[in-house]
């Protein structure tokens, strides 16, 4: 308990100081009789707990002694002398621990705020809804093209080689342009190229099964044309049965002579 009896005497001076994360408890009386009585000191730290420290004697009357003071807070301490078992004088102190300067919290310093705005050609905003507020001048900056004009060279290049390599005409171009556009004659004629071909199989087939079956074939039929294409002519022959095609230029002529003579009758 830290209320002491009427009857102590409370002449002893206390002197309790900090330093270097200790504590250092002075105790002086003024008379001389009590360096010999036992001198215990009782500190209770910031968390409540109790440290026991002995207090030697140093000088004539002055006692002294140490105790761990590594946390910020209020040491509270209690220093009592002992004679045969009995308390025969004691005093009360304490000491305090404070925080480190860097925790103190010192407020907004205005002035350097408002120097550094100004260095930086802006202003301090005193209502937080100017942060939004669309006055800052237009940013300008660079942007280098060199990047995207190399990767546009590095993709033209294959297309560079291949128009070197390959050779394009005006007059290629063209057919391949109009077979682009005409798709259909070319599918026309192939189905035609396709039906002949089919007709003409099944000619030779059907000259086949007769002739292996021994019906005699006219020569009027188409068979008997496939007969007689398969015996192979002489060279007198061969001028003889060659068809004589008329030329473009034979017919328009006869059809001239044609409409003239109809006109004289």
């Amino acid at each position: 308990s830290w209320t002491l009896p009427r009857n102590l005497d409370n002449a002893l001076l206390l002197e309790a100081t900090l330093q270097g994360g200790k504590g250092i408890i002075r105790v002086d009386s003024p008379d001389l009789i009590t360096a010999s009585l036992k001198t215990i000191a009782t500190v209770v730290t910031p968390e409540l707990k109790r440290q026991v420290v002995t207090l030697e004697p140093v000088a004539p009357g002055r006692y002294e002694g140490y105790f761990t003071a590594r946390e910020p807070g209020t040491y509270l301490m209690n220093v009592t002398q002992w004679r045969n078992g009995q308390p025969v004088s004691a005093v009360n102190g304490g000491v305090a621990l404070s925080y480190s300067p860097e925790y103190r919290y010192a407020g907004p310093d205005e002035t350097f705020l408002k120097r550094l705005a100004k260095a930086g050609g802006g202003s301090l905003l005193t209502d937080p809804a100017q942060a939004f507020a669309d006055n800052l001048p237009a940013a300008r900056g660079r942007i280098e093209l060199w990047p995207w004009l190399l990767v546009t060279a590095t993709l033209l290049l294959p297309l560079d080689i291949g128009a070197r390599r390959l050779t394009f005409t005006l007059a290629g171009i063209l057919a391949w342009w109009r077979r682009g556009r005409m798709p259909g004659r070319e599918s026309a004629t192939s189905l035609t190229t396709a039906r002949l071909r089919q007709r003409k199989h099944e000619v030779r087939e059907s000259w086949r099964v007769k002739q292996k079956s021994g019906i005699p074939v006219s020569p009027n039929t188409p068979a008997g044309w496939l007969q007689e294409s398969t015996r192979p002519l002489e060279p007198g022959e061969r001028e003889k049965t060659r068809p004589q095609v008329p030329t473009q230029v034979d017919t328009h002529t006869s059809r001239l002579l044609e409409v003239k003579r109809r006109t004289r009758k």
